[in-house]
């Protein structure tokens, strides 16, 4: 490996040319940026990264911050959006809070290292973000809506996601639909997804059902009740346990009751392949952080999530 120096001796330039070269900056002829690269690639050129930190005053690492490391749909998540925002030269790295407060001290330890950016899956909606942190570094929060400066909120259109989920079941004839959702109101992707699921349900003239996910709520007795069609499901592990439970209940699924979730995340898929779920467009959110990150490119309007039909 050789240092920038010599890969400027090499090509007969400068350093402040070989830099130029290397992060695709005017003041170059199409000539000589080809030769630097081509040389760079022949001897193994690679950045040194706290070089660069020197220089800039920022470091090229982004910190994730998330509330469980064993959550597979945040992992895969982030795995997309690694793969993406690495095109830039960022590295991923990825912590745990289990508190507020510990939200804040990694913040704050982040903003002290000039990390290049914080990625946030916040504990709630609307979590303040104090301005010592957000001004000195972005952040985009996931899943959830955050509040202070220098912050960016990117998620799918969750409203629309309940509105097409009761459309697509529709579709197939299923009128009698439930859907099975966590107990927490205050989440943003909870509350909009079951407002969009009413929305939908009311402007075809039936009667909204929804089945939160808690021990004192008999899944089966509801089911019993109610005798639905369809259940909509907040995510595939929803859809899991609502498959468990119509089971063991006798109830034959798809021909009695129809199952969909939401995620369709490669790990889940992996382990179970033959739910019927709508694809989160990871691959847009991160392009949308990368946007953030680097500066480049204009915010986009976020897809509708595809529906994967499968065998639920």
């Amino acid at each position: 490996m050789i240092s920038s120096l010599e890969l400027a001796e090499l090509c007969g330039v400068s350093q402040g040319t070989v830099d130029r070269a290397l992060h695709n900056r005017d003041g170059i002829s199409r000539k000589t940026k080809q030769k630097i690269l081509e040389t760079a690639e022949k001897y193994g050129y690679r950045p040194n990264p706290a070089t660069r930190e020197l220089l800039t005053g920022k470091s090229c690492i982004v910190g994730a911050i998330v509330p469980h490391l064993n959550g597979i749909f945040y992992m895969d998540l982030l795995a997309v959006i690694k793969q993406e925002i690495a095109r830039e030269g960022f590295k991923l790295m990825i912590s745990q809070y289990d508190s507020r407060r510990e939200l804040f001290d990694l913040l704050s330890d982040f903003s002290a290292r000039r990390f290049g950016g914080a990625i946030v899956i916040p504990p709630g909606d609307n979590t303040e973000i104090p301005d010592t942190f957000s001004l000195k570094m972005k952040i985009i929060a996931l899943l959830s809506p955050v509040t202070g400066k220098n912050t960016r909120f990117i998620s799918p259109d969750e409203e629309r996601t309940g509105i097409d989920a009761v459309n697509f079941l529709l579709k197939r004839g299923r009128r009698r639909i439930i859907h099975f959702t966590y107990d927490h109101p205050d989440y943003w992707a909870v509350r909009l997804r079951m407002a969009g699921y009413r929305k939908a349900m009311r402007e075809n003239g039936l009667e909204p059902v929804i089945i939160l996910n808690k021990p004192e709520n008999n899944f089966q007795e509801i089911i019993r009740r109610c005798q639905p069609e369809a259940i909509f499901c907040h995510n595939d592990w929803l859809a899991m346990t609502a498959l468990e439970q119509l089971r063991a209940a006798g109830v034959k699924v798809p021909e009695q009751v129809a199952v969909l979730g939401v995620d369709s995340s490669p790990t889940f898929n992996a382990l179970f392949s033959d739910l019927t779920t709508m694809e989160y467009p990871r691959e847009w959110i991160a392009a949308e952080t990368l946007k953030v990150l680097s500066g480049k490119g204009k915010p986009t309007d976020p897809p509708y999530m595809a529906v994967i039909p499968r065998k639920t």
